[in-house]
């Protein structure tokens, strides 16, 4: 989920201290510094003085057109993650955030739990790193549920699935039995799709077997605001520069009914077996039965509203 940071394109801030040297000497030849500019002030970094421990905390961004105070991301997130003791937010540009856990365990809980949001907003998280301003962090992925729907026997099995899947987004996870298989009428993975990317509604499969292609719908629980036109997360079709045309149907190509799976629990006609999956990270996926005003945790619908943009953006 966490994927690489990399080194900033400009300025001192990069992400190695060799690179960070190479950069201090380029600057210094091409501004042709002064004795003062050019004379190292020496600072004893040997051991870190009040820093953010690493290990307990993260850098988080939500994918909203408009600016959000940090009170306000707060005061919507620490309900549904369960405000854990210990738990700060601090600001760190537009929409930017360091969030600080009291204990590593509470910090991997909130990531294990995305998709989180802001009042339906997607919220972006990557681990933290001392030697990246968060300024720097690319959020260029966001972990979710998907399902592959209406997939054969012989392809319901956690070997199959981390193939089938792939086009979706990183596969970390099919839900599956102690064997490996998948029940139900479809198969469930946590994905991070691509952020700058549309989001995947089909999977095309080659079957060696009957020396054919099959392809099968791809939906997605709890879907933050997204576009209908085209398929990028972080805006809505009222506002997409690349408008869509309808089809037959009067739907747009990214329709919610399409991609948006039903919001039943997600027990009910998956592949969910109880006891395995096959992947990557085996964490805990936070909690389940918060909710708060403006922030949902992925599985409940945010308190004071149904998930509006099935209702009115198309």
């Amino acid at each position: 989920m966490l994927g690489q940071v990399p080194a900033s394109k400009g300025g001192v801030g990069v992400s190695s201290s060799s690179k960070s040297g190479e950069k201090v000497e380029q600057m210094m030849a091409r501004l042709r510094l002064t004795a003062v500019e050019s004379t190292a002030v020496v600072i004893d970094d040997r051991e870190d003085l009040d820093l953010v421990d690493p290990d307990r905390a993260f850098v988080g961004k939500v994918l909203a057109p408009n600016k959000l105070h940090v009170q306000t991301i707060s005061s919507a997130l620490r309900p549904v993650w369960g405000n854990p003791k210990g738990l700060t937010f601090n600001p760190s540009g537009d929409n930017l955030f360091v969030a600080e856990f009291g204990s590593k365990a509470d910090r991997d809980r909130v990531m294990e739990g995305s998709p989180w949001t802001v009042g339906r907003h997607a919220v972006l998280m990557k681990k933290y790193d001392t030697e990246v301003q968060p300024q720097m962090v690319v959020f260029d992925r966001f972990a979710i549920w998907a399902r592959i729907l209406a997939l054969p026997n012989r392809l319901m099995n956690s070997t199959h699935g981390l193939e089938i899947a792939k086009p979706i987004g990183l596969v970390r996870r099919v839900e599956c039995d102690d064997l490996g298989r998948c029940w139900g009428t479809f198969m469930r993975l946590r994905v991070e799709v691509k952020v700058d990317e549309p989001l995947v509604r089909i999977v095309t499969v080659f079957s060696s077997k009957l020396q054919a292609s099959e392809c099968f719908a791809v939906q997605y629980e709890k879907l933050p605001i997204y576009c209908f036109s085209c398929g990028l997360l972080g805006h809505s079709t009222l506002v997409c520069s690349t408008p869509a045309e309808r089809d037959e149907n009067d739907d747009l190509p990214y329709s919610a009914k399409k991609l948006m799976a039903p919001e039943e629990h997600k027990k009910s006609g998956g592949s969910w077996s109880g006891n395995a999956s096959v992947g990557g990270a085996q964490s805990a996926l936070g909690s389940k039965n918060s909710t708060a005003g403006s922030a949902s945790d992925g599985r409940g619908r945010p308190r004071g509203g149904s998930s509006g943009q099935r209702q009115g953006e198309e």
